[in-house]
């Protein structure tokens, strides 16, 4: 076999490190408020629960995950960095995959998250409980 290569690794790293580094750009451009606190939990959770569950049905040799749903709402209701910590709770899900695939799957569903939310000037979170978006 010999010596297993550290380009898997690394790449993984960097997936990890862009993810990080895009929540914390969101983070800055659009902070989490309180009022976004339910929804980013129930959408982890959401998350996590809709990895574990994947349909295998759907024809041939694809699979559907739910969490690509999830991940859609998440960029609308809990801006960048809220999207980013809902795809990295995919980390959590029970699933039968080694520890660097989940590693780097939850890796590259944060960055997706959170940059498909950086430039949505729209991405405010939730209705405030007055029914007016975040400024």
């Amino acid at each position: 076999m010999g010596v297993p290569s550290q380009a898997v690794p690394a790449y993984i790293a960097a997936v990890q490190l862009l993810a990080v580094g895009l929540a914390l750009l969101g983070w800055r451009m659009h902070p989490l408020h309180r009022d976004d606190v339910v929804a980013l939990v129930v959408l982890c959770v959401m998350s996590i629960l809709s990895e574990s569950v994947r349909e295998r049905d759907v024809g041939g040799k694809t699979t559907l995950s739910f969490t690509s749903i999830v991940m859609l709402r998440s960029v609308a209701l809990v801006r960048p960095s809220g999207a980013a910590l809902v795809g990295a709770s995919t980390l959590l899900a029970a699933n039968k995959d080694r520890a660097q695939v989940r590693a780097f799957h939850a890796g590259r569903t944060s960055a997706i998250g959170a940059a498909a939310a950086l430039p949505n000037p729209q991405a405010r979170g939730p209705p405030t409980s007055t029914g007016a978006p975040h400024s």
